[in-house]
């Protein structure tokens, strides 16, 4: 699995009702475990552990116990690229109060 979604569609696809910036920034600033991480997220690769920078708008990091998890907000989706099985309880939790359905880039609904 190369990212896991947080869309407020049945499609990966399809680009009906995303879910808009101020949704994202509103969740995050209101959220106990979310913190802003600015327009550029340096970090390690989960996975390989490889370092990695990320640039873009909407990146937000959440962060529980010793465990963060980068979000980034893109095209009206919030994306988890190269997830561990442990965030997909944070993007239920997340689709849940958007509204909104956890997805693969395979479709495959979670």
């Amino acid at each position: 699995m190369e990212q896991i979604l947080v869309i407020s569609r049945d499609n990966y696809h399809e680009s009906e009702n995303p879910i808009t910036f101020d949704e994202w920034q509103s969740f995050v600033e209101n959220h106990d475990n979310m913190i802003w991480v600015g327009e550029t997220f340096r970090g390690f690769n989960a996975k390989t552990h490889e370092e990695i920078t990320l640039s873009g708008t909407g990146f937000a990091k959440y962060h529980i116990e010793d465990e963060d998890t980068i979000f980034r907000y893109e095209d009206g989706k919030i994306a988890i690229h190269q997830p561990l099985e442990s965030d997909i309880p944070k993007m239920k939790e997340l689709a849940e109060l958007l509204d909104a359905k956890v997805i693969d880039n395979n479709n495959k609904i979670y």
